[in-house]
């Protein structure tokens, strides 16, 4: 990067309350450093169930108690992003893809759109240790995309989670 570049900015979003957004958003900063600017949103304010939060925790990041912002709330912040990353699966589909639709005009008609095919926590189920199980793979999964997105956009792994 060079003097006076500000860095990449992304954000991530996803169709509910933001559990795989903020968790998009913690890989993606503990791998790259400084070198993202990186946010979350959601299409559903409100607090995110506990299932992110303790997956996370097993791998030594801390999923913060906060609400993610709506994607509203990051509209009305007039921050604009490189990348707009949206996990969408069937059930929100056309959600995602009207938001698709939109970007250019919420956030910068410069915005690369990325669409990741990433089921919700919301559509676990089974006993507490399938659950658990699930949520595992599907923090796993969110992972791996964002290694493989930061590397496709150029950005140096300062740390492995």
């Amino acid at each position: 990067m060079f003097a006076g570049m500000s860095p990449t900015s992304v954000l991530f979003v996803c169709t509910q309350r933001g559990g795989r957004a903020r968790i998009a958003e913690l890989y993606a900063t503990a791998l790259s450093g400084s070198g993202l600017s990186v946010a979350s949103a959601c299409f559903e304010p409100g607090s995110v169930c506990g299932l992110p939060a303790r997956v996370m925790k097993d791998i030594g990041l801390n999923f913060p108690s906060d609400p993610v912002a709506n994607i509203f709330q990051q509209f009305r912040s007039r921050q604009t992003f490189d990348y707009v990353v949206a996990m969408c699966d069937q059930s929100g589909a056309e959600l995602c893809e009207l938001f698709r639709r939109n970007v250019d005009a919420m956030y910068s008609r410069n915005s690369r759109v990325l669409l990741w095919d990433v089921g919700g926590f919301s559509s676990i189920d089974g006993s507490e240790d399938e659950r658990v199980e699930q949520a595992k793979r599907l923090r796993d999964r969110i992972g791996g995309l964002v290694e493989d997105f930061l590397a496709e956009i150029g950005v140096t792994v300062v740390e492995t989670v």
